[in-house]
């Protein structure tokens, strides 16, 4: 099942502003402000058009770490309305400046999604 959502709807749940290099690696972050969903899966993830292997993604939400490899169907991760969600990237800080992220994502309710969005390194 997959059903289309506009890509104005989608860019909603990146938070913008959010782009920042830390001791781990970069990240940002997304809030579900569209209904309450269960990710089964990370299914990509690009910075400026490279993609990055999901076994160097983690995603924290109140204080929870998950690695995105071990988000599966039969192990989905609850993806609820307004929480912040932390996606770190580990290994790979990015340069000052804009940066474009392409963001695949799996949702039981929803099938896949692909959230594209621009942003600005802060923080540099």
């Amino acid at each position: 099942m997959s059903m289309l959502i506009p890509p104005s709807l989608l860019r909603k749940v990146y938070l913008t502003g959010s782009l920042v290099n830390g001791p781990q690696g970069f990240s940002f972050t997304l809030k579900n402000t569209i209904a309450r969903g269960t990710l089964q899966g990370l299914a990509a993830l690009a910075i400026d058009g490279e993609e990055i292997p999901v076994g160097q993604v983690k995603l924290e939400r109140e204080g929870e770490v998950t690695a995105a490899d071990a988000i599966t169907p039969a192990a989905p991760w609850v993806f609820p309305v307004n929480t912040p969600v932390q996606v770190t990237i580990a290994g790979k800080n990015l340069s000052p400046g804009e940066h474009a992220l392409k963001v695949g994502l799996t949702l039981k309710e929803l099938g896949s999604i692909v959230l594209e969005v621009r942003d600005t390194l802060v923080g540099e």
